[in-house]
């Protein structure tokens, strides 16, 4: 979709970091499982793991705002 070239700074590597987790039907995988507030670092690391969550749109779309910027 964008050629690594015409992407810049933050944008750029977000970009390149989220296309690597898209799977065949264009949903990202890997993201978070919605959860509650949890008070350490490891509590969220931890969480289980999936595709297609609504979670993972925010990401998408401030890496395509970054770019068209």
């Amino acid at each position: 979709m964008f050629r690594s070239g015409n992407l810049r700074g933050g944008g750029r590597k977000g970009w390149l970091a989220l296309v690597g987790h898209f799977d065949e039907h264009d949903h990202v995988t890997e993201v978070c499982a919605g959860t509650p507030i949890g008070h350490t670092r490891e509590y969220y690391l931890d969480r289980s793991r999936i595709t297609g969550d609504l979670h993972d749109q925010a990401s998408f779309l401030w890496c395509a705002v970054a770019i068209l910027r």
